[in-house]
């Protein structure tokens, strides 16, 4: 049994449907955690932290951001306030005339308490010179990202398709396949 922290039914739905794969039952908690660091690392240990005081169960926590390869760390940590301040329009006028290659990064943080372990993915493809409509809702990036070796955003492909490649899918079975060998 593992606890997943997040505020985020669909990310806790996505979680329980890979860790369902590796016999590991998943149960939500909303925790409120403030996000404190530098690095998603850091940000996502402490908010595993944060939750366990409350929880004192062992549990995941996890965060994500969207990186320009052409602007070095940024978004980043930052990525949803970015966004709510500039908008499409101004992550397009920032990336005029530079590279377009962009990559997801998810952090997974497990916690017992005293132990700590994180596990990284990583999704790369490149942002888009304009904003996809339809498919389904979602973080505002997947309007505007192809991953590399696909032909639509991110918000156009189906759950198994996304499944299969996304950073957060690539976190989680990292933790799980980890998990399954302390937990036995």
């Amino acid at each position: 049994m593992i606890v997943v922290v997040t505020g985020n039914m669909s990310k806790f739905s996505e979680a329980k449907q890979i860790l369902d794969k590796y016999g590991i039952d998943a149960f939500h908690y909303n925790a409120e955690t403030k996000e404190r660091g530098e690095t998603l690392a850091e940000i996502v240990q402490d908010k595993a932290r944060q939750a366990f005081e409350k929880v004192q169960e062992p549990l995941i926590a996890e965060d994500t951001g969207m990186f320009f390869e052409s602007i070095p760390d940024f978004p980043g940590i930052l990525t949803k306030r970015i966004f709510r301040l500039i908008g499409y329009e101004g992550i397009f006028r920032l990336l005029e005339g530079k590279g377009r290659d962009a990559f997801f990064k998810t952090c997974v943080c497990y916690t017992d308490g005293s132990r700590y372990e994180i596990f990284e993915g990583v999704l790369k493809g490149r942002i888009t010179n304009m904003v996809h409509s339809g498919g389904k809702p979602g973080l505002p990036y997947d309007r505007i990202f192809i991953p590399h070796g696909q032909g639509q955003t991110t918000s156009m492909m189906s759950d198994d398709e996304k499944g299969r490649i996304s950073h957060r899918a690539q976190a989680l079975k990292r933790f799980a396949e980890w998990y399954k060998t302390i937990s036995k």
